[in-house]
Order: C-alpha cells, then structure tokens, then sequence
C-alpha cells in the first residue's frame, strides 16, 4: 500500500489552541511543529531497546534515504550504534543485537566505534557527518565529534568525489587540490 504522506487530524479546541500557541512560539508552522512532535514521540518509544543490551551505547543515529527524505516504498531505515571502545564489533554482538527486537520493521542496524583521533576519518563517518540525526546519545562526544568532522571537511582537508553515483573521500593533500588558507 503507498501512502501520500498526507492526512487529516482532528482535534479539539482546546488542543488546537494550545498546538498553534506552541507552533508560532517557536516560529514554524502548525503542521512542521506536530511532525516534529509525532517524530519526537515515536523515537522515544523506539529507543526502548536500548534497555536490553549488554553495555551501555555512547549513542544512536540514523542516516541514509530517510534522513534524506529519499526513500522508497522499499527502502530500509539505517541506524548506527555507537558503541564504547571496550566493547569488540564482531560476529558476536552482532548476534546479541539481532536477538533484541528493534522498534520498526525495516531498520538495519550497524555498529561502529567513534573514530580514534590521528587515524584519519573513515568515508561512512565523513558521511555520517553530513546527514545523520542523533536520535540519542549519552553525554555530548558524538554531537561533538561530528561537528569537528564538519570543520575538516569545511578546511578542506577531505575532497568529497563521485564515481557512479556514489560519494568518496579522499585527503586534500592526496586529491591535488590546494586546501584554502585561511588570514
């Protein structure tokens, strides 16, 4: 079944009163402040499962086409755990994590550790820097970590290519291209 992404809510007065308050309060419309509202509400109750893991997450976000607004009717939801340096990424917690249910149908789950400073930044977390939503973190060192990701890319340190359709990074100094300098 496709949906037009378009339907009517009907409420009371009084709550009518009290969305539109709340939406001109923080200067965007009735319709984006209810989305915002229903999103908020739906990722705190997907966020349950974080209970059931073994180790406590640094966080959760999710990237891809629906962050985008590029999905499909067949399209997955990517998410990524972020998980502490002292927890290995094997087989193992793969097979842990896929014994949890996950709150949607079509999430695919992948797991990664905050780079490590000197290692040089992987293309997935260059992306990731780009388009991924916190949905929740403990503490502020992925937010944080993003956005000095940000500043490289915007020092031009990484070169964001294309080759089929597809984004690739490569280092400034390895791409030929003069990175800016700054007075």
């Amino acid at each position: 079944m496709s949906l037009s992404g378009k339907f009517v809510l009907r409420v009371g007065e009084k709550l009518h009163r009290k969305l539109k308050s709340s939406a001109e309060h923080q200067g965007i419309s009735l319709n984006e402040f209810c989305k915002k509202k229903l999103n908020h509400s739906f990722e705190s109750q997907s966020l349950k499962f974080l209970s059931e893991l073994n180790f406590k997450p640094l966080g959760l976000l999710k990237y891809g086409s629906v962050v985008r607004d590029e999905q499909t009717d067949s399209s997955d939801e990517d998410w990524l755990l972020v998980v502490p340096e002292n927890i290995e990424i094997d087989r193992e917690l793969y097979h842990d994590l896929d014994k949890i249910k996950l709150p949607g149908q079509n999430i695919s789950m992948n797991l990664s550790h905050l780079p490590k400073k000197g290692d040089g930044i992987s293309n997935f977390w260059l992306e990731l820097a780009l388009e991924a939503e916190i949905l929740w973190e403990l503490g502020s060192r992925i937010r944080n970590q993003l956005f000095q990701i940000r500043r490289e890319i915007a020092s031009g340190r990484y070169v964001r290519k294309l080759v089929h359709g597809q984004p690739y990074w490569i280092a400034a100094e390895r791409s030929g291209i003069e990175k800016p300098t700054t007075r």
